[in-house]
Formats: structure tokens, sequence, C-alpha cells
């Protein structure tokens, strides 16, 4: 285990996306864990958009459940989870909004049904008629074949500031090997938990 937890994760991430898992297998494919203020936990699935050295970032609509959960409260965990090799991190820290040019180029590289989708959709909010959704949806690709399709105002980027990492590896009889990095004045600490 190398003494950086960013250095590691880009190590694991590149070997889990060069396994064969199956067409539907996505590496980048993460759970977040979010809670309100009152301490309501809900969990749902993401796709990591980029990371680097200092932070994990994902893009989704401010309005959705996770959204208005990170306004509450900040603090979040990431889970990656690759059952084809038996391997899982689990990442904590503090999430904040990405720069709005930052958002602005991730959504213009999206492709144009998806960006229309954005448009068409108030995530998580309930719908009278799922055909009527489509039916809006349609109205929507047919008006911006002819008019300008910038990010709505509610659509953007969440970036995870992590300050702990953990490192889980699958061995026989449940004796896993289990590496964590926490964030201590600006210093990761490394240690090796029981299984």
């Amino acid at each position: 285990m190398d003494t950086s937890p960013f250095k590691v994760f880009k190590r694991w991430y590149k070997r889990a996306g060069q396994d064969s898992a199956g067409d539907w297998f996505e590496p980048n494919a993460t759970t977040l864990s979010t809670a309100t203020k009152s301490g309501h936990v809900s969990a749902r699935t993401v796709l990591l958009k980029h990371f680097d050295d200092t932070r994990f970032v994902f893009f989704t609509n401010y309005n959705s459940v996770k959204g208005k959960a990170l306004y509450e409260n900040p603090h979040a965990a990431l889970l990656f989870f690759w059952p084809h090799r038996g391997e899982q991190i689990r990442i904590e820290g503090f999430v904040k909004k990405v720069a709005s040019k930052e958002s602005d180029a991730y959504f213009n590289s999206r492709p144009f049904e998806s960006r229309v989708g954005a448009w068409a959709s108030a995530q998580s909010s309930t719908l009278v008629s799922r055909a009527d959704f489509l039916k809006n949806y349609k109205n929507l690709l047919d008006h911006y074949q002819t008019h300008d399709l910038t990010r709505p105002p509610y659509w953007g980027g969440f970036e995870l500031l992590p300050k702990h990492f953990e490192f889980f590896s699958a061995e026989q009889f449940r004796l896993h090997n289990r590496v964590s990095y926490t964030k201590k004045v600006g210093v990761w600490i490394k240690e090796i938990l029981s299984p």
C-alpha cells in the first residue's frame, strides 16, 4: 500500500476497469450515501465522472433528494464495489458544488438527448403520468433542435473532498485485508484494520 490513498485508488480503479466483467459493468458506478440534518440516511448509485489527487466528482440535479440532502448536510460517503475482484473502497468526506464552468463543460460533453433530459426531468418529483413526461421530453427534443441548449441552473456537479478511505480486499475464511487512511492535520495516517 502506498502512502497516498489517491494513488492506491487510481491503481485499483484502473485494474477494475481493465478486467472483463461483462457488458453491463461500469467501474465508475459508486454508491453515494447522504444524510439530512435530522439524520435520515439515503443511498443510491451515481457515476464518478472525474477524480484527481484531491477530489471525486459526480453530477446530478441539485433539487433531487441527494442534492437537497447535501445542501442540508455536506458530509457524504462513496462506496466502490467490484465483486469480480473481491474489492471495495469506502471514501468519506465533505461535499461542495463544483465551479459553474466545470458543470457547463461536462454538460456540453453529454449526448444531446441526455442534455434535453436534464431539462425534462424534475428529478425525484412525483409524475402524474409517465406518458405525459415522455411527451414533454419529445417536445423539448423538437424545441432544442432550433434553440440554444444550455445547462439548467438546477443541474451540475458536486465534488467530494475525502477525509477517510478504506481499502478492502476479500480473502478466504473472511480473513480479509483492510487498510484505512485518515487525514489528520493535513497528513494521511495509514492503519491496518482487523477483518
